[in-house]
């Protein structure tokens, strides 16, 4: 038996339009816009800079 034989195939869900669809039902486009989208970071943002230095 091989490894791929083995695996459990993934379905990854993505939240669009304010409700969840799997990825795999989606269209060309949307696919790739969501390969595109980058993971936003409260702590990285300019927000989180502002109230580190200014807060009290």
């Amino acid at each position: 038996m091989t490894i791929q034989n083995k695996r459990t195939k993934c379905e990854v869900w993505m939240r669009t339009m304010g409700y969840y669809r799997p990825v795999s039902q989606m269209n060309t486009g949307k696919k790739a816009e969501a390969c595109s989208r980058k993971t936003f970071s409260v702590v990285n943002s300019m927000n989180s800079r502002f109230l580190d230095q200014y807060s009290e």
